[in-house]
């Protein structure tokens, strides 16, 4: 892939794409600790066996990248708000992330969850100007 390559923006909003955002969401929210084998947290478990229902009464949108049969990342949006972005290592900085961003903006999002510490995302989401960069005082 050639960085700033267009990517098909898909909402997942039928039961034939649903299975590709669980297993997005599942390698974003898997817990691998040196030396053990790779789980999720509970609260993750639960959040992933929901994901197909709230998708289908509404309370969840989402969006994932596609290149070719090539699953590049997603973006999920609860109410006006951000939940989650992510993109495959391989594809991130080549503006997969910005595009779904874009399509969240469209439909309506308006704010954005952040994990804690997570430096890479408040980078990001500062970047496209939904966070005020922190102003050092001298």
């Amino acid at each position: 892939m050639t960085p700033k390559t267009a990517q098909r923006i898909r909402e997942v909003n039928d039961d034939a794409w649903t299975p590709s955002l669980v297993a997005l969401l599942r390698e974003l929210w898997l817990v691998d600790p040196p030396g053990e084998p790779a789980h999720l947290p509970e609260e993750q478990r639960d959040e992933l066996l929901a994901v197909p229902k709230m998708l289908a009464d509404g309370r969840l949108r989402a969006w994932i990248a596609i290149e070719m049969q090539d699953l590049l990342g997603c973006i999920t949006m609860t109410d006006g708000t951000i939940d989650n972005l992510y993109v495959r290592g391989p594809h991130r900085r080549n503006g997969v992330g910005g595009q779904l961003l874009a399509a969240a903006q469209t439909a309506g999002a308006n704010d954005v969850t952040l994990p804690e510490g997570n430096e890479a995302a408040v980078a990001f989401f500062t970047s496209h100007g939904w966070i005020e960069p922190e102003r050092k005082e001298a």
